[in-house]
């Protein structure tokens, strides 16, 4: 495993700072994280990729190093903060990585700016499941403030291996860290900022079928247990939900590993880098 880098930081705006990783030489590929991580979360990938390219991992806001979450963590947000982002980094023109939020991020970067963005490329992406409005009400209720800070750190550990096939396809650091986090004074303000990145998942849905002609590649593990809900959508399976979202994205490849999770990027990173490379070239 690698060593944890220093972060670059830049100031978006006079209340809103992020924090960013920024490595390696050649074109420049963005990679947004999910609900919930950080840019740590694509370690195993930046470590290699960055070998032939310059990537860049910024913590979103409420995440990580990065200022100002809460209620202001709304994806409509998240899109504008992101262009902000990328112009104040002086960018023309780069290629996208999201897992799962972060990809249903990028679609909807891709949406409002296409004209930043070669290819785009989505690990087990969030955003091809429907849900009712029912549906919608129970999702909202279980991931309110109130809810999840009162939850046992063992439910939040268990939530984080379920992400992964097994005990030992995961970095028991990734523990650690949420322990550290979930004992400090800044849980509060990550339990708002889960909160409202679920509402705003839910109501701000993608703009379907997506009509941009930008190669595209998706990427899940075929052993998601995020992906579809297990509660609400248990009779639907991942691979359902993977050939819909090619179908709605036109120009798009997709791969489906075996043995991998809802972190199929950490998990399976020597095979995930390896299919973006190959998608790169």
């Amino acid at each position: 495993m690698a060593k944890n880098r220093p972060l670059k930081k830049v100031q978006l705006t006079p209340d809103l700072l992020i924090a960013y990783e920024d490595t390696g030489r050649g074109l420049p590929v963005l990679f947004l994280h999910g609900m919930g991580s950080t840019h740590r979360i694509w370690q195993r990938n930046i470590e290699h990729i960055s070998r032939q390219f310059q990537c860049i991992a910024p913590d979103l806001p409420g995440y990580g190093q990065s200022g100002s979450g809460g209620s202001r963590s709304t994806l409509g947000n998240y899109v504008k903060d992101l262009i902000t982002f990328i112009e104040k980094l002086g960018i023309d023109k780069l290629i996208m990585v999201g897992h799962s939020m972060g990809a249903q991020l990028a679609l909807q970067l891709v949406n409002e700016q296409a004209n930043f963005f070669s290819k785009l490329i989505l690990i087990a992406p969030a955003g091809f499941e429907y849900f009712t409005s029912t549906e919608k009400i129970w999702l909202k209720n279980i991931y309110s403030p109130d809810v999840l800070t009162r939850l046992p750190i063992q439910k939040y550990i268990e939530n984080l291996q379920s992400n992964f096939t097994g005990n030992d396809g995961m970095d028991h650091s990734l523990i650690e860290e949420f322990k550290n986090l979930y004992y400090s004074s800044e849980f509060r303000q990550y339990c708002q900022t889960i909160s409202a990145n679920i509402s705003s998942m839910l109501d701000e849905p993608l703009p379907l079928p997506f009509t941009h002609l930008m190669p595209s590649l998706i990427i899940f593990g075929a052993q998601d247990q995020m992906i579809p809900n297990r509660i609400l959508h248990a009779s639907r399976t991942t691979r359902e939900i993977a050939h819909f979202a090619t179908t709605m994205l036109t120009n798009s490849n997709l791969s489906i590993l075996e043995n991998a999770g809802h972190f199929v990027h950490w998990e399976k990173a020597t095979i995930v880098n390896q299919l973006i490379l190959d998608f790169l070239e």
